[in-house]
């Protein structure tokens, strides 16, 4: 990814995986509350982004260098993955951009609140095949809680939180961010807005910061019509 991540959300501990052959992950589990846990599960996470300071956005992304994509290795297919995961992890193919993708998570939960089936998730590895054939990481995206589940839309990948909005795209190989809007509160409670994007000229500063919150609103309505991505679920 060659675009560098802005998110304004902290997440109180990083979580690790062990992992095995092609697909398969031994997992730990601690309490969120436990400031010094190291590894905690994708529904910890949602819990404890879901109550972060926007204010603490480093601690945050270090969490998002740090994510250990799954071990693949031997894996010729998307389907030899997905045959691989554990009981509980989902999966959903989509094409984001030019390139049909592969997303995994370990954690969905019902966005409809109805029974029937439809998983959404907060956040996912992603996977594609690579000029070889051979399925390849290409990244990690998470978003910022459950009122904003990944979302696709003109071939977009959606991610947000209530500070911040991603439009992602691939291109020629490169999963990247097309567009991007966010918001910093300072001590004093004004707000900072900034957008930036390869693709679209705006009047900004060498820092991407702009006068309102016009292109986060903008870009927030794109969702609005987006289509939920539907995981399935390994059982």
């Amino acid at each position: 990814m060659r675009n560098k991540i802005f998110i304004t959300f902290f997440v109180v501990s990083v979580f690790a995986v062990i992992v095995a052959a092609c697909g398969e992950r031994k997992k730990e589990t601690y309490d969120v509350s436990d400031l010094e846990a190291t590894t905690l599960t994708s529904q910890a996470i949602v819990e404890a982004k879901e109550e972060a300071s926007a204010t603490e956005a480093s601690a945050y992304n270090e969490m998002l260098k740090e994510h250990v994509p799954m071990d693949i290795s031997g894996c010729d297919t998307f389907t030899q993955i997905v045959n691989k995961l554990s009981p509980g992890m989902a999966y959903a193919n989509v094409r984001i951009g030019d390139t049909d993708v592969l997303l995994v998570t370990e954690y969905t939960y019902d966005y409809k609140m109805d029974n029937s089936g439809n998983m959404a998730a907060i956040d996912a590895e992603i996977y594609k095949y690579n000029e070889a054939g051979a399925p390849e990481y290409v990244g990690y995206i998470t978003a910022g809680g459950t009122a904003y589940p990944l979302s696709v839309k003109d071939d977009f990948l959606y991610v947000g939180g209530n500070h911040f909005i991603k439009k992602y795209t691939m291109k020629a190989g490169y999963f990247e961010i097309d567009e991007e809007a966010f918001v910093e509160y300072q001590s004093n409670g004004d707000a900072k807005y900034y957008h930036r994007s390869d693709y679209r000229e705006v009047e900004a500063d060498e820092n991407g910061q702009v006068e309102s919150d016009s292109f986060m609103a903008s870009l927030y309505a794109e969702t609005e019509d987006a289509d939920i991505i539907d995981f399935s679920v390994v059982q």
